[in-house]
């Protein structure tokens, strides 16, 4: 139904990546439980700071990591990963 991965960056810092719901099941909430528990995770090892990478075009998953209290810290094409043109943050409660 749906993967993602936290990559330990080391000194607390991990990136949410690989975020993907199948098609078929678009719009049933796994992308809110995988987030839920992609937050839930970073809390029980005391992560400090999670960031992501993503593309403005997918209004959706934006929409869904500011729900979530991401806020977009860079805008603009990323160095490395050509379909990623923002990077996203947030401090781990």
């Amino acid at each position: 139904m749906g993967v993602c991965a936290l990559i330990n960056e080391g000194n607390g810092l991990f990136e949410l990546a690989r975020m993907a719901v199948s098609p078929k099941y678009h719009r049933r909430g796994y992308g809110e439980k995988l987030m839920q528990l992609c937050l839930a995770k970073l809390n029980a090892i005391d992560a400090k700071k999670v960031y992501l990478l993503s593309n403005t075009k997918l209004i959706a998953a934006l929409s869904l990591y500011k729900k979530y209290g991401f806020q977009t810290a860079l805008e603009e094409q990323h160095p490395v990963y050509s379909r990623a043109n923002v990077i996203m943050e947030q401090n781990v409660l």
